[in-house]
């Protein structure tokens, strides 16, 4: 995908960051597993991510999301970057249109 010709580094690694981003994953894993996540939820994957596998992700989340309030969306064309990727139009369209309905759910 795209993202790869865009893709930049740091000079230095931010250690210090990184390590408060995992502390913030396990506590959001540790609450899904407790309560799942209630609010609505616009969930975009790619089966071109080699960094997430697409099965095991959609496994997870369909535990913990509830299926009423959540939508699945496959994007082509995109691996992990999704913002920056050959789909970044499809993602913005699709999450305008999720607030918007959410907007109007909620009257």
């Amino acid at each position: 995908p795209s993202a790869v010709e865009e893709f930049w580094g740091y000079e230095r690694y931010p250690v210090a960051t990184s390590l408060q981003v995992l502390h913030l994953i396990s506590q959001v894993r540790s609450q899904l597993r407790r309560k799942g996540l209630q609010l609505p939820a616009l969930v975009l994957m790619s089966h071109q991510d080699r960094v997430v596998q697409p099965a095991k992700s959609m496994a997870m989340l369909q535990r913990c999301l509830n299926p009423e309030r959540c939508r699945f969306c496959w994007l082509e064309g995109s691996g992990h970057v999704l913002t920056i990727d050959g789909a970044w139009q499809q993602l913005a369209q699709l999450s305008v249109e999720a607030l918007r309905d959410w907007e109007l759910e909620q009257g």
